[in-house]
């Protein structure tokens, strides 16, 4: 049995990976001042990595979270949906072991978010700060020992 993953796993509190969404939707800029609320419709953004192991790792802590919902899919099986519900002005975020889903060869992990737009009697938007709150966003990191995967932004 492999020990559970607790933060400890990620002695840096800053996070590797970077917020993302769909290409093509315009992230807000980035402001101190409150901006008007416009009501915003659903979103769902889907996400793909495919990497080569040549041998699976003893444990490969992971964390994630998105704004609003997700499902996350290794290798086609669903891994953990998320995130847990939670207090819009402290969004949390799921910590696993991706060890027992990884396989050597070509892995794919695969990241489904659903944004909701407006708020539900299950979902309060998390408070805005930046784009975060204003549109569907996903952070993700896992840690492959040698090296990190992680969500990027694309390059402009």
């Amino acid at each position: 049995m492999h020990p559970q993953v607790t933060a400890q796993d990620f002695p840096d509190v800053r996070w590797h990976g970077h917020w993302i969404w769909v290409a093509g939707e315009e992230l807000p800029r980035r402001s101190f001042m409150p901006e008007p609320t416009t009501k915003r419709g659903e979103a769902r953004g889907l996400f793909r990595k495919t990497f080569r192991l040549d041998r699976v790792p003893e444990r490969v802590p992971a964390r994630i979270t998105a704004d609003s919902r997700y499902l996350l899919f290794v290798n086609g099986q669903e891994v953990f949906r998320g995130p847990i519900r939670s207090q819009p002005r402290r969004l949390t975020y799921d910590l696993f072991d991706l060890a027992p889903y990884l396989h050597p060869g070509e892995n794919t992990i695969a990241i489904f978010v659903v944004y909701y737009g407006s708020p539900r009697s299950f979902w309060q938007p998390a408070v805005a700060g930046g784009a975060l709150g204003r549109v569907g966003m996903v952070v993700f990191e896992a840690n492959l020992g040698a090296s990190l995967t992680v969500t990027r932004r694309l390059a402009a």
